[in-house]
């Protein structure tokens, strides 16, 4: 037999939201600063691969996704978005650029449109 697994929980360790599960530290992203936090935990976690970098786009992804990601999306935070991205093409996986964080001169260098 064996033990049924507890869902997975998000941490917070440090004043920085760490991913357990992309889903569970998504929802818990209610204004920029929360991003914010998000996405540098993302960023360091890739950084010193502690994350999977399947993981880490799948949570980019839900972020990206939020209601009030314009209302969140400040240049800052674009910043740090499009350096998990760029991590993450550099990682080896093979994803399109996203329209939100990228220029459409940049979307056309990378041949996504």
């Amino acid at each position: 037999m064996t033990k049924d697994k507890a869902p997975a929980k998000a941490k917070k360790m440090d004043d920085a939201i760490m991913m357990d599960s992309p889903m569970d530290v998504v929802s818990d992203i209610k204004s920029a600063e929360d991003l914010k936090k998000f996405l540098n935990s993302v960023r360091d976690r890739l950084s010193d691969k502690t994350c999977p970098p399947v993981y880490a786009l799948g949570g980019l992804g839900h972020a990206l996704k939020l209601t009030d990601i314009y209302e969140f999306l400040n240049d800052e935070n674009r910043e740090i978005a499009r350096d998990v991205w760029l991590r993450l093409k550099k990682s080896g996986l093979h994803v399109q650029a996203p329209p939100i964080l990228f220029s459409e001169e940049e979307l056309r260098q990378d041949g996504a449109r």
